[in-house]
């Protein structure tokens, strides 16, 4: 049994799993894995896992699946507004203000099993500053590319994939994906991404 879970740094699931496996007996049967992501990341480690399972492959090609996903995925979210980082204790009302004045926004990225700000831009071009480190980093390489939203905006939909359309990506795979609660619960609705990972195979 393979059983993925959302990062250890933001839920305890992957150690309870990992405990419940040891006192059923069942350590060497249950591969439990902490995926070091949550919501469109996680999804994309367990489809390439499942992939690999429903075509024939076994355990061992599952994992090997599963840690190419977590070596190589980019997945990089910005939001609309600040309010709810602030409310979340991630900026502080100052950090907040100056940031609507000047209208800046974080690009939020998953590293290291946590969901860090790693750059701020000015909102009008976020989109083409996230499409500029997935172009970056996989060049005309093929992939599978998501469109994460929280919420139901079809304007901001249409405009994500006009974007991704008119990139530089080999774009192989492409979905959208409403954004899971965890992401959600600290950035709040209208925040979008942007997630690319090579094909596997």
């Amino acid at each position: 049994m393979l059983s993925l879970h959302i990062s250890g740094h933001l839920s305890a699931t992957a150690e309870h799993a990992r405990q419940a496996a040891q006192v059923l007996g069942a350590g060497s049967r249950v591969h439990v894995v902490d995926s070091s992501f949550a919501s469109l990341p996680l999804a994309e480690v367990v489809i390439a896992a499942r992939d690999v399972l429903r075509s024939g492959g076994d355990m061992d090609a599952a994992l090997r699946a599963v840690g190419a996903v977590q070596r190589d995925l980019l997945a990089e979210f910005t939001v609309p507004t600040l309010d709810y980082l602030r409310r979340g204790g991630r900026l502080s009302r100052t950090q907040t203000l100056i940031g609507n004045v000047l209208g800046v926004r974080p690009i939020l990225r998953f590293d290291a099993g946590r969901l860090q700000a790693v750059r701020r831009v000015r909102a009008p071009q976020a989109t083409r500053d996230i499409l500029a480190q997935l172009e970056a980093r996989f060049g005309r390489e093929p992939v599978a590319v998501t469109i994460g939203h929280a919420g139901r905006d079809p304007a901001r939909i249409a405009e994500l994939r006009a974007a991704m359309q008119a990139s530089r990506l080999n774009v192989a795979r492409g979905r959208t994906q409403l954004l899971g609660p965890v992401i959600g619960a600290h950035v709040g609705p209208g925040t979008y991404g942007l997630m690319a990972r090579p094909l596997l195979g």
